[in-house]
């Protein structure tokens, strides 16, 4: 045991760092905190930015779908969907905009997931309506996905978090 942990302290000797070993690319699989089970992520914000891609929109436009779907269709009941957005963002830039920008992010994805569901309701009949609550907030750097090491890993802790339950309300109309 003793000669195998002696060739590996030989071996990590002849680098200088982590990259020299593994490459960037393994540097930036670092993953401190993965997000709780059931969060879709959003990631691929520009840094400073808000505005969603495309790529960003079609991410959402699957959350509203798996919303839509996990609200059953009840005469006795209204289904009601509670969707908790979360922005995040990365080390970089000013640390006073650090919440200010995720919380933007968070309200670009609330925004459009609030347009998409509605269009979703309104072609329900009246009496399987569904109610949705929209929640958001930031976390600003505070819980990475990936190393800030790289701009691969900056790129993917600029991201927003969605997470959803659905409850059932009392009918009382």
């Amino acid at each position: 045991m003793q000669q195998y942990t002696d060739d590996l302290l030989d071996f990590a000797d002849d680098y200088e760092s982590y990259d020299d070993l593994f490459g960037e690319e393994s540097a930036d699989a670092f993953d401190p905190q993965p997000p709780p089970r059931g969060t879709t992520q959003v990631p691929h914000f520009p840094p400073d930015g808000h505005t969603l891609s495309a790529a960003q929109r079609t991410i959402l436009n699957g959350v509203v779908r798996a919303i839509i779907a996990r609200m059953p269709t009840s005469r006795q009941f209204v289904h009601c969907a509670i969707v908790d957005v979360e922005g995040h963002e990365d080390e970089t830039g000013d640390p006073a905009q650090f919440k200010v920008l995720g919380q933007r992010r968070a309200m670009a994805a609330a925004l459009f997931l609030a347009q998409r569901l509605q269009d979703e309701i309104n072609k329900m009949p009246v009496a399987d309506r569904r109610s949705v609550e929209i929640h958001t907030s930031s976390a600003g750097p505070t819980r990475p996905v990936r190393s800030n090491v790289t701009e691969r890993g900056r790129s993917f802790n600029r991201r927003v978090e969605v997470r959803f339950r659905v409850d059932t309300c009392p009918n009382v109309a």
